[in-house]
């Protein structure tokens, strides 16, 4: 674990624009390196625990029996919920 900190820790990302010019270099902060192999690894783990714990919430949209707060494909996620205050009450918990 520390060696992954320790690679992300000093990660530079920079922007290029429309024109081909790349900006300065800054640190990232946040999120995960493009083109970094463990990248979808990282990113699978982090949707997986987040589906497990909205599943483990419960919550969401129901259609007879079925219960669902969620909807994924591929990289996409969307939460399921109705009202609005569902999903204050899920995430304020």
């Amino acid at each position: 674990m520390q060696a992954l900190e320790s690679y992300y820790e000093r990660s530079q990302m920079w922007v290029i624009h429309a024109d081909g010019e790349k900006s300065a270099n800054f640190p990232l902060h946040r999120g995960l390196r493009q083109c970094c192999p463990l990248s979808p690894i990282l990113g699978g783990d982090v949707v997986n625990a987040m589906l497990r714990w909205l599943d483990f919430k419960g919550g969401g949209l129901s259609q007879g029996d079925d219960m669902t707060n969620t909807l994924c494909f591929a990289d996409d996620s969307t939460l399921l919920f109705y009202p609005i205050l569902q999903v204050r009450a899920h995430f304020s918990a």
